[in-house]
């Protein structure tokens, strides 16, 4: 009776013992080993390490792990534990992130504080600056003539990326907007007057204006703005042209008056220095 308890006690114990070892196949301890020959040449974990400047690869359970050894930019260097099939274990891998945001990361600028300006350039006008650590980002708000306002996007030192608006010269097609000389003369005061005069740039389509400054008619001297001029009246009667009257010798008289009477000149007659 007890052989034939025994023989029952064993049969039953096989099938048992089978599934076990069935069961222990399917998840088990995977040690890190060295990728072999035959090891599959895409990472287990390709879509997250992006960022790696520098890498290196170990297998585990015939998946191939990547694991960062330098990162790209600001971004930090940073553990990271992964599940593998057939593993009750799980590795760890080095992956490149942002680098966490500390207090100084609210956009608030303070008085006082020295700053390095990125972001936006050639502005008409701006938003009010935004300051994330050392750095203080600048927005156009409006651009100049040819320029388009543009949304781009700037990796900050210390809190991660930020948009802000700059302004882009706008393909040139050979011409400009708006640039119209005005060739009148204007007089000004003080014996001088002045003009402005615009030139297109077909090559950047820039306007380039330039003012031009002199002394009037019936002057003489150099003028190169409105107050920063020794235009001086010509002597007695004596008149010039303008635009010829850099000097005294440029005035002249066409009559004269003495004791027997008021007479005029053949020719000009020229003062001297």
């Amino acid at each position: 009776m007890k052989i034939k308890q025994i023989i029952i006690a064993f049969a039953i114990a096989i099938p048992i013992l089978a599934m076990t070892n069935t069961a222990s196949n399917a998840t088990k301890f995977c040690l890190i080993e060295v990728c072999g020959p035959d090891a599959p040449p895409e990472p287990y974990n390709n879509e997250l390490i992006e960022g790696c400047l520098s890498y290196s690869d170990e297998c585990m359970n015939g998946k191939r792990i990547r694991s960062c050894n330098r990162c790209n930019g600001n971004l930090v260097l940073t553990s990271t534990p992964i599940g593998i099939p057939g593993c009750t274990n799980a590795t760890d891998f080095n992956t490149c992130l942002p680098p966490s945001q500390p207090d100084d990361c609210t956009g608030v600028c303070s008085t006082g504080t020295t700053y390095t300006t990125i972001g936006g350039t050639n502005c008409k006008t701006s938003e009010s600056a935004a300051c994330y650590g050392t750095q203080k980002l600048l927005s156009c708000k409006t651009c100049p003539t040819n320029y388009t306002l543009t949304t781009k996007s700037v990796i900050t030192d210390s809190c991660g990326t930020k948009t802000y608006n700059t302004c882009e010269q706008a393909p040139c097609d050979g011409t400009c907007t708006d640039c119209i000389s005005n060739l009148t003369w204007i007089q000004l005061g003080d014996g001088v007057e002045s003009r402005v005069t615009k030139t297109c740039n077909t090559s950047t389509c820039e306007c380039l204006s330039n003012t031009e400054f002199r002394c009037i008619k019936g002057y003489y001297g150099t003028a190169m703005a409105a107050q920063l001029n020794n235009c001086i009246k010509c002597p007695g009667s004596g008149t010039s042209i303008a635009g010829s009257n850099d000097s005294i010798t440029n005035c002249y008289t066409t009559s004269g008056e003495d004791a027997t009477g008021k007479y005029d000149y053949e020719q000009f007659c020229y003062y001297g220095e």
